[in-house]
């Protein structure tokens, strides 16, 4: 990674187990992408009108030459559960991305109701 990890949750402290977790998932992002520029972490914490059973939002923006990869999770009510399912999807698309770009998907022959004449 060109850059290191930048992690912003103005509105709420971070353990220092919870920093770790983030850096330690930010670098295995280049196992699915080999070129990862850098990784942008922002966290909200739920609403405060609502009082119990309110989602964090995990927002992971993973910038690549040509592309970024935007992930925006709130799903669940424990933090680091939010953190790691908002890098798991990130994952998903970084491989995604990499089988695009080395043409290793399929493209199918277009049926004959696609044909346009």
């Amino acid at each position: 990674m060109e850059r290191s990890t930048v992690i912003r949750s103005p509105h709420l402290s971070l353990t220092k187990n919870q920093e770790r977790l983030i850096l330690r998932l930010s670098q295995k992002l280049e196992r699915f992408f080999p070129r990862v520029v850098g990784c942008e972490v922002s966290i909200q914490p739920p609403p405060k009108a609502m009082k119990k059973g309110a989602p964090y939002s995990v927002r992971v923006d993973v910038q690549v030459p040509g592309n970024d990869v935007h992930v925006r999770e709130a799903e669940t009510t424990d933090l680091d559960s939010a953190i790691r399912n908002a890098f798991d999807t990130a994952n998903r698309r970084l491989e995604d991305l990499s089988q695009l770009r080395r043409h290793a998907v399929k493209r199918h022959e277009p049926g004959p109701r696609e044909i346009q004449v």
